[in-house]
């Protein structure tokens, strides 16, 4: 009678399993570490791209994948079996129906005897999150190629913290390196602005928060390691606001324009 309700619950656990992965695109699957017996769900299936005929084993799963990401699997699979230690994967595959996916796969061990037994594991598409995070590190990597450029100095300042994050052309700009000016916060880069020069660029980014300057532009002088005064010409713009609208993070370049400024 035990026997026969645990059975019991665990068919109804399965069942659970799959409904829930079907609502949360999600698919399970699990592998016999002692049996070598594979079994998938129908998500698993579809996310794969494979014929509903097609019969999960462990070779013919590994062989799903390009040589890279197999390599990847396999490896993670002998630790599972030897130490007992789960993974957290981001795996590429070519679909047989043609796609370029990716796909995030998370496993546990489940011990018996003291030793791993079974692997409990789970598929998420993730193609889309994953071209976006590219695509989004293209644009970056663009940007950085333009800004090296422009030998402009770069800033992000999170408005409501004050922390400050400044690329090295930036501190290079006032004869500086990163390092010498660390730790950096907004009081850092306030500390070195011409005191006549603080109101005015205040007043410019409260204009930029309230909406009423699309975007952050001033002209201002920062003291130089050396003791001289450099003219900087600072952009930027608020790209996150929180609860209320308020100003969260803003990202800017700064140009050193003294030499304008002289022939001016």
């Amino acid at each position: 009678t035990e026997r026969n309700a645990k059975d019991a619950a665990l068919r109804a656990s399965g069942s659970l399993l799959v409904r829930m992965g079907a609502v949360a695109d999600v698919s399970g699957w699990e592998m016999d570490l002692l049996t070598r017996k594979f079994v998938w769900t129908d998500q698993s299936v579809r996310i794969h791209g494979v014929d509903p005929s097609f019969m999960p084993s462990e070779q013919n799963v590994l062989e799903l994948y390009p040589e890279h990401e197999r390599a990847k699997l396999q490896a993670a699979l002998r630790r599972a079996e030897t130490t007992g230690e789960g993974w957290d994967l981001e795996l590429r595959q070519h679909t047989p129906d043609g796609r370029d996916i990716w796909l995030r796969s998370v496993a546990e061990v489940e011990w018996q005897d003291g030793r791993p037994a079974r692997l409990l594991g789970a598929l998420l598409d993730i193609t889309a999150s994953v071209r976006q995070r590219q695509a989004l590190e293209g644009e970056r990597q663009r940007l950085a190629m333009t800004l090296e450029g422009t030998s402009a100095g770069t800033w992000e300042w999170n408005i409501r913290t004050g922390e400050c994050r400044f690329n090295e052309r930036w501190a290079g700009i006032l004869g500086y390196s990163l390092a010498e000016l660390a730790p950096i916060d907004i009081a850092t880069w306030q500390s070195l602005m011409h005191p006549d020069d603080l109101l005015q660029a205040r007043a410019m980014l409260e204009r930029h928060f309230s909406g009423e300057m699309p975007g952050y532009e001033c002209e201002f002088r920062m003291r130089h390691k050396q003791g001289h005064w450099v003219w900087i010409m600072a952009r930027g713009r608020v790209f996150t606001r929180g609860e209320g609208g308020k100003p969260e993070w803003m990202f800017g370049t700064h140009l050193d324009i003294t030499r304008r400024k002289e022939f001016e």
